[in-house]
């Protein structure tokens, strides 16, 4: 099941149609080269209003290092989802940089259950119908994460598939923890077998 949209953002695409966010600025190593680069936008950003700001990040910022390398873009292999676009040396992802996420809100349709009352000999009974309703759906990437432990990419889908680190420090606890590590920790490395897959821009 993928992520319902918010109430609001529901009104926006059914008054304009689908809302596809490409991240403005990029996620990247604290090393990295554009580090002053994304802390100087940001702090651009949190002086502007809402209308300038969204003006401002029409076309995204890439990372001065990123020239040269090649372009991948990385896929869900549950739903086949775009869910970033990303610059690095190989398949793999080695030394990579440059990473904006993906995401998209569309308009999808789900089946609900309702009751209607009917007089049945005399009694009034509740008969279970059920009618198909327009709602908010997430796309693509959903979260990501550049673990501390291994250095590892990691993203959540909104499809619910999910390769981010819980080994570190977070709210989960019990079964719900010991399912996250079973399942997050394998097919993270994005080859064929993977979890998510890069696939290069030619």
């Amino acid at each position: 099941m993928r992520k319902r949209t918010s109430n609001e953002t529901f009104i926006e695409i059914v008054k304009n149609g689908d809302k596809k966010i490409v991240s403005f600025l990029p996620t990247d190593r604290h090393d990295c080269d554009c580090f002053g680069l994304v802390r100087s936008w940001n702090e651009k950003l949190s002086r502007m209003t809402p209308e300038l700001r969204l003006k401002s990040q029409k076309n995204p910022i890439d990372c001065p290092r990123s020239k040269g390398m090649k372009k991948y873009e990385i896929y869900c292999s549950d739903c086949g989802d775009l869910i970033a676009y990303i610059n690095a040396d190989n398949e793999q992802l080695d030394n990579w940089c440059n990473l904006h996420y993906v995401s998209e809100a569309k308009i999808g349709k789900e089946t609900q259950i309702f009751h209607e009352e009917k007089k049945i000999k005399g009694k009034i009974k509740l008969i279970a119908k059920e009618r198909e309703v327009e709602i908010g759906e997430w796309y693509g990437c959903m979260g990501l994460q550049i673990s501390p432990i291994d250095d590892k990419l990691g993203f959540e889908c909104s499809c619910g598939n999910d390769t981010r680190d819980f080994r570190i420090k977070n709210n989960l606890t019990g079964l719900q923890l010991k399912d996250k590590l079973n399942n997050n920790m394998i097919n993270r490395d994005f080859s064929t077998n993977s979890k998510f897959i890069a696939k290069e821009i030619k």
